[in-house]
């Protein structure tokens, strides 16, 4: 199974404790992405915002055994705590149906290049 994390901003040159288990591919999907949420630290961030301009998103597999694990490992990463990580970080799988244009587009995307899950922060 091919898990991937589709970044941008810190989480591309920071990773810290992220289980990256690949290089960042410049190939990602292209994204709705726009500085419109406050970070615990007070900066503004980079997030996916249905109606924004798309730009593209960097993407690694994650060493990880499912994708809700690597939704978690991106939860510790991220400050978020687990019982808010379903609502607050995006997932795609392929055995998902999630609608939406993000979802459609990381979709597509994942399915090009055989990859069963990826995880959007």
């Amino acid at each position: 199974m091919t898990i991937a994390c589709l970044g941008w901003g810190s989480l591309v040159w920071a990773p810290r404790e992220l289980p990256v288990a690949s290089p960042w591919h410049s190939d990602g999907p292209r994204l709705p992405v726009e500085f419109a949420r406050k970070s615990q630290d007070g900066r503004i961030t980079l997030v996916l915002v249905e109606g924004a301009a798309t730009v593209p998103v960097l993407w690694c597999e994650l060493q990880s055994s499912t994708p809700e694990d690597a939704r978690l490992s991106l939860a510790d990463r991220e400050g978020i705590s687990r019982k808010n990580a379903s609502r607050l970080i995006g997932m795609w799988s392929a055995t998902t149906k999630v609608g939406g244009s993000p979802a459609d587009t990381i979709g597509d995307w994942a399915k090009a290049r055989g990859i069963d899950g990826s995880s959007t922060d």
